[in-house]
């Protein structure tokens, strides 16, 4: 059978707290539940009722709580996946657009390239027909040295009216 009234230290020992924890509240959140036997201060009973009844609101409080803060992490969470999914999509149009004016650049490359590489030929083409030029060029200014100088006087006349 239980008792229906308690000591301070009995108390105090069943609720996990120290004497003087219950002392302080005796005046404040235990008034009702004190009596006074034998000179001595008791508490009735049904303050273990009371303390579990607040333990469990407590309890049920801080599962609330826990829970509507945890809404509103995932509530963020979700926000900032929105974000990171908008950077990335933004991210991927960039990287896209910068490959299409990469692939641009290449092409634009190739291109020159082949232009320069016309034109060398034509350079090439053009030099070696420059050379041949010369060497005919000097094959005739030997030729004309080797005549003697009577035989340029005498020579006949080359018809230059045609």
């Amino acid at each position: 059978m239980e008792k229906k009234y308690y000591t301070v230290a009995e108390v105090a020992a069943r609720i996990g707290v120290s004497k003087q924890a219950v002392y302080q509240q005796l005046n404040k959140r235990f008034k009702r539940y004190s009596i006074l036997v034998d000179g001595r201060r008791m508490l009735k009973a049904d303050i273990f009722n009371e303390l579990e009844n607040q333990v469990e609101l407590k309890n049920q409080s801080i599962f609330n709580q826990d829970s509507s803060e945890l809404n509103k992490q995932n509530a963020d969470n979700e926000e900032l996946i929105n974000t990171l999914r908008a950077q990335m999509a933004e991210q991927k149009e960039t990287i896209e657009r910068l490959q299409k004016d990469l692939d641009d650049a290449r092409a634009d490359i190739r291109h020159k390239d082949e232009q320069l590489e016309a034109l060398s030929a034509r350079l090439a083409s053009i030099t070696e027909k420059t050379q041949e030029l010369l060497y005919n060029s000097q094959v005739l200014q030997a030729q004309a040295q080797k005549k003697g100088f009577f035989k340029r006087l005498f020579a006949p006349k080359e018809n230059t009216s045609k």
